[in-house]
C-alpha cells in the first residue's frame, strides 16, 4: 500500500488536507471517499482505509474545511460541504492512479458530507453508503418536537473547536464538556437559552445563529437532504440501528430517495 499526502484545493483556494491510500501494485482504482470533521488520523478511519487499499481501492480521508489541518474556517454543518465535495471528486478524477469512479462512505457528519456531495451532481459520483447519517438536522437534531436541544453544546461547541485542537498540540488543558458542567453546574440552567454561549470560557460564533433558525426556514433546508432528492441520480445505500438516537432518519432518506432520480437504486438496512 502506498500512503500520500495531499492538499486538495476548493473553488475558493482553500486547501483540504488529504491522506490518499492506493493499492499496490500501482494502477487506476476507483476511489472511496470519507470527509471528516474529526481528524483524518482517527484510527477508526485509518484502519477502514488500510482495509479497503487491500481490496482494491483508492481512499481519500480528508479533513473538512477549518478542521484539523484544512484551511478556512469550521461552520458546523453550513461548511461548503457541497461544493468542496464536488472539488474533492473532481481532483480525484484528474489523478493518475484514478479510474474516475467516486465513490463517498461514512457515518454520522461523514454521511452527512456524502449526501452534500451527492447534492453537487458530479458525474465521476457513483454511489454513496451513509450509515447513521446526521441529516434532519432542524426536527432531530436542533429542534427535536420544536424546542431547541441542549445537547448539541457537547458537540457543536466543545468537541469540534479548533481552539481544543491547538490547546492539545500546545499541551495545554482542553476544556471538555464535564469540565465545563463540573465548574459551573448551572450552566445549562441559565436563562435565557440564547445567553448560555456567553458562559462558556471558548468562542461560541455559531451559537446565535443555530437559535436565531428557530423554525425550519431556508438555513436548515438548504442543508436538509430531503429536500433534495430530486437533484441526486446515484445508489446510495442507507443503514441505520433501531437503537440509534436518530433511529427514524435513514428511513426518511430512504423513502425521499424514493422521489430521487435513481428511486430503483436505493436500498436501507435497519
Amino acid at each position: 500500500m502506498q500512503h500520500l499526502y495531499e492538499y486538495i484545493p476548493a473553488r475558493d483556494g482553500i486547501r483540504l488536507a488529504s491522506d490518499v491510500y492506493l493499492p499496490r501494485p500501482e494502477g487506476r482504482f476507483p476511489t472511496v471517499v470519507q470527509r471528516t470533521p474529526y481528524g483524518k488520523y482517527d484510527e477508526r478511519c485509518i484502519a477502514y482505509a488500510e482495509w479497503m487499499a487491500e481490496q482494491g481501492y483508492a481512499v481519500i480521508i480528508q479533513d473538512v474545511r477549518g478542521r484539523h489541518d484544512s484551511d478556512g474556517t469550521w461552520h458546523p454543518y453550513d461548511n461548503h460541504e457541497d461544493t468542496d465535495g464536488h472539488d474533492t471528486v473532481d481532483w480525484i478524477v484528474g489523478q493518475f492512479w484514478s479510474n474516475g469512479r467516486v465513490a463517498f462512505s461514512g457515518s454520522s457528519y461523514l454521511a452527512f458530507t456524502g449526501y452534500m456531495a451527492a447534492m453537487g451532481g458530479h458525474p465521476a459520483l457513483k454511489a454513496l453508503v451513509a450509515r447513521v447519517p446526521a441529516t434532519g438536522l432542524y426536527h432531530h437534531h436542533f429542534y427535536r418536537g420544536g424546542i431547541f436541544s441542549l445537547a448539541r453544546l457537547a458537540w457543536g461547541t466543545l468537541a469540534c473547536r479548533r481552539v481544543q485542537q491547538v490547546a492539545m498540540k500546545e499541551g495545554r488543558p482542553v476544556f471538555t464538556f464535564e469540565k465545563l458542567i463540573g465548574e459551573d453546574p448551572d450552566l445549562l440552567l441559565h436563562l435565557p437559552v440564547n445567553e448560555i454561549g456567553e458562559r462558556f470560557a471558548l468562542p461560541v460564533p455559531w451559537w446565535k445563529t443555530w437559535l436565531q433558525h428557530e423554525t425550519d426556514d431556508d438555513y436548515w433546508r438548504k442543508m436538509e437532504i430531503i429536500h433534495h432528492f430530486h437533484r441526486i441520480r446515484l445508489p446510495i445505500y442507507h443503514v441505520g440501528g433501531w437503537h440509534d438516537d436518530f433511529c427514524s432518519v435513514p428511513i426518511e432518506n430512504f423513502l425521499s430517495a424514493g422521489r430521487s432520480r435513481a428511486a430503483g437504486e436505493q436500498r436501507l438496512l435497519m
